[in-house]
């Protein structure tokens, strides 16, 4: 219990749980650090050790010590990745330091001198006032820095600057010995996985930009906002395959050719759109879901109903008052005062929603151009369906190089038996008649499952559902959905959902246990086995 204290941990816990493991590190490493420091010798001219200026807590300065990667003549104070030609002065020993990250062991003496602690935020170069600056407001630079943090667990050299910021001021928001414990563990298997390291010696730089990713920056159109990412030659697959090259216009990016004509309206019923949005929504994300929902589609919808759940930065309002001047009549907004969570934002959208036939969306995904058209054609030639849903695939960077499919069942029978230890239906792909709905009780607050609790109270309620066997939205992974179901609030929602299932019989006293095994055991296990499960066992390559 003494750990969860989270002052008393910071305060003493985390300062003594650092000079014991470092202490004992460096004794069970003296001799492989020795040997390291005799190949540099033998390898290049000049010391072991590298010394360098960094900021430390409250941006005091100190001197970190590495074991050396570079030639001497390297310039001190310039990180690598802004030297011309970096790979030049990389020694043959650096190179493979770099790649192991064995060149980081000296700042167990850093940890030890208690300038450092092993998690925390790495400690920036002392004339990297843009990063300091960032730290500032996110409130990062009052703690010690670390040999690991979220940041380095999360990207590392992938991620840019502003980004390493937001995730810094994260770590001090959530930091805890059970964090730090985390930390430590997934840094061990992205060392080995030499995840997120940047191989100097073979890369190539894209732009991620509002809509696309373009190969150089002199492809990128003015008005685009881009930031960079690093392509790396030694990472096979996912997040690193998923980058074209020759950018076209947003819709044909989106869309892959000319658009299809709008006008045609192949059926009489009308529909609504429901989103829900809050402050942390990117407003690049919101324009390109905002355009697939209204502009994009080969039926559009009757209406759209946006909720904004709670004050917005002011690019998200830019955005939305955009939609708003074009679409006035079609687009309503309405504004919540305070953020209420998902489920209460949409149970107030779902009572705004004029017509009976609703489609769910969400304010990061795209929508395939014909979904609304396809969807709606399945509600009218099966009256017997109230929801309806459809397989996704999932992306982090490029919609056209998905990083894996996520399949379900299509008929409503199988669908209840896997509903019993799944979510049945992708939310972001769900149509779905009001009245059903508004019979099993609308969305209500759970966290992290208000679209499974619907969808279980729909069935025991004699709702009926179904899967269409198409890719109908691209839905954005990459925003921290592991970490997000590593919360205990998940261990909450799945209980209550399961105690319900139970009542209705939906579920026995043997699969009551075994989910509640399960959902325990998943909620606790490091995120990189979560991912692993994810791409392995719950989605499919594309």
């Amino acid at each position: 219990m003494i750990y969860n204290d989270k002052n008393l941990y910071k305060r003493y816990i985390k300062r003594l749980l650092d000079i014991v493991l470092s202490i004992t590190a460096l004794i069970l490493l003296a001799i492989p650090m020795l040997i390291i420091a005799t190949v540099i010798k033998l390898d290049s001219d000049g010391p072991a050790l590298f010394r360098q200026r960094r900021i430390g807590i409250h941006k005091r300065e100190f001197i970190i010590l590495k074991f050396r990667t570079m030639y001497t003549s390297a310039s001190p104070d310039v990180p690598t990745h802004k030297l011309n030609t970096p790979e030049k002065w990389i020694t043959h020993t650096g190179a493979f330091l770099r790649k192991t990250s064995l060149d980081e062991l000296p700042q167990l003496i850093n940890i030890l001198a208690g300038q450092m602690s092993f998690v925390g935020p790495r400690p920036a170069l002392w004339n990297q006032n843009d990063l300091i600056m960032l730290r500032d407001r996110f409130g990062a630079n009052d703690i010690k820095p670390g040999l690991t943090g979220l940041a380095q667990i999360s990207g590392r050299d992938l991620l840019d600057i502003t980004e390493k910021a937001r995730l810094d001021g994260e770590y001090v928001r959530r930091l805890g010995f059970l964090f730090d414990l985390r930390c430590c563990i997934i840094t061990v298997f992205s060392v080995l996985a030499r995840r997120g390291i940047s191989d100097i010696t073979d890369e190539r730089t894209h732009y991620i930009c509002s809509d696309h990713v373009n190969t150089t920056k002199e492809e990128v159109p003015p008005s685009v906002k881009c930031s960079p990412v690093k392509e790396l030659a030694s990472i096979d697959g996912g997040f690193f395959s998923s980058f074209s090259s020759a950018p076209k216009s947003t819709a044909e990016t989106l869309y892959g050719g000319a658009l299809p004509p709008i006008e045609t309206q192949m059926t009489n019923s009308k529909f609504s759109v429901l989103m829900s949005v809050y402050n942390k929504e990117k407003p690049e994300y919101l324009d390109l879901a905002l355009k697939s929902n209204l502009e994009n589609q080969t039926l559009r919808p009757n209406e759209m109903i946006l909720i904004c759940d709670g004050v917005l930065t002011e690019e998200l309002y830019n955005v939305i008052s955009k939609y708003e001047m074009k679409y006035s009549g079609i687009f309503k907004v309405f504004r919540l005062t305070e953020n209420v969570g998902l489920g209460r934002a949409l149970r107030f959208g779902l009572e705004k929603c004029k017509y009976e036939l609703i489609a769910r969306s969400d304010s990061d995904d795209i929508c395939v151009s014909e979904r609304f058209e396809i969807q709606i054609n399945f509600l009218e030639e099966h009256p017997e369906i109230d929801i309806v849903g459809s397989y996704i695939d999932e992306f982090k960077c490029c919609w056209s190089s998905p990083d894996r499919v996520k399949t379900l069942p299509l008929t409503h029978e199988k669908l209840v038996k896997l509903a019993k230890f799944r979510n049945p239906v992708n939310h972001m792909s769900a149509m779905f008649r009001k009245s059903s709905i508004i019979s099993a009780g609308s969305y209500m607050h759970l966290p992290c499952a208000e679209d499974y609790f619907l969808w279980v109270r729909a069935i025991c309620g004699g709702s009926r559902i179904a899967n269409i066997d198409k890719i109908l939205v691209h839905a954005r992974i990459g925003n921290g959905m592991e970490l997000r179901r590593g919360d205990r609030a998940y261990i909450n929602s799945w209980k209550m959902l399961d105690r319900y299932m139970l009542e209705k019989s939906m579920i026995n006293r043997f699969e009551y246990i075994l989910n509640m095994i399960a959902v325990r055991w998943f909620v606790y296990m490091p995120p990189i086995l979560k991912r692993l499960i994810y791409k392995t066992i719950l989605r499919k390559s594309p």
